[in-house]
């Protein structure tokens, strides 16, 4: 924090994420250079044994969990583009509402030089929190609500309305229409990406051959998708940093539809 008033708040926020970032990439390093020892002739019984009971260990009562999934690299690549793009969304809005209420004070003032019109104050501390609670929300409600349609269904329905809103707020910034949005956003990010990850973080989803590296690639791309969500909202303007989001949440419906095995 003594750098704050050094680098500025931007660079520092990206210096902040940065760390976020890396742990999943190490994992995934380790992840392949376990794979790389487990094709060493000497190593591969060793190997075989211990996958076999940690497989048991974890899973005591699913003795019918497939070692190799069908088209799992193609499960790997859509899931992980499903990550990033959900987690670009979800978490640039973590400074976009707040830069978006900020805004709306500099267009009701029309001074940007203004401390009370570049401050969130009063009322706005609960619009961004009401937005927290439904990021929440989704996340619970994810257990909860009736599988009223197939996986990919339910998924394209979340992201869809995700875009909607996103295109919404681009063309009119209102306490109001902001408020609204981004429960709406928050909410369905969370739903969406916790049924996403149950489903992969099943052993069956990728197979105990890739479990291990699925998981890590997937989890890895989505850290990514979160550091490109922040760095939108930090440097582009709002207009730029709602128009591309919704434009990724436009490419989540067709990849999340692809889901068609589910």
């Amino acid at each position: 924090y003594l750098l704050l008033d050094k680098q500025g708040w931007r660079v520092f926020l990206i210096s902040a994420s940065i760390p976020i970032f890396i742990p999943p990439m190490i994992l995934l390093v380790i992840v392949l250079v376990r794979e790389s020892m487990s094709n060493d002739s000497s190593n591969m019984e060793q190997m075989e044994e211990m996958e076999e009971v940690d497989s048991l260990a974890d899973n005591p009562d699913r003795k019918d969990i497939p070692e190799i999934v069908p088209d799992v690299k193609k499960r790997i690549f859509r899931v992980s583009m499903c990550m990033f793009l959900n987690m670009f969304q979800g978490y640039g809005t973590i400074i976009l509402v707040p830069t978006l209420l900020r805004q709306v004070n500099i267009n009701e003032t029309g001074n940007k030089e203004d401390c009370a019109a570049t401050t969130i104050h009063g009322a706005q501390y609960l619009i961004i929190a009401l937005v927290g609670v439904a990021n929440v929300g989704g996340r619970l409600m994810s257990f909860f609500l009736p599988k009223f349609a197939p996986f990919n269904i339910r998924q394209g329905i979340s992201a869809a309305l995700i875009a909607v809103c996103y295109g919404i707020v681009s063309f009119n910034q209102s306490t109001a229409t902001i408020t609204i949005t981004m429960v709406i956003v928050k909410f369905f990010y969370g739903y969406n990406l916790t049924e996403l990850f149950v489903k992969f973080i099943d052993p069956s989803f990728f197979g105990t051959k890739m479990h291990a590296r699925g998981t890590s690639i997937c989890t890895g791309t989505g850290f990514t998708g979160v550091l490109a969500g922040i760095v939108l909202v930090a440097f582009a303007p709002t207009t730029v940093a709602t128009g591309v989001t919704c434009f990724v949440s436009a490419i989540q419906v067709f990849v999340c539809l692809s889901f068609t095995e589910f």
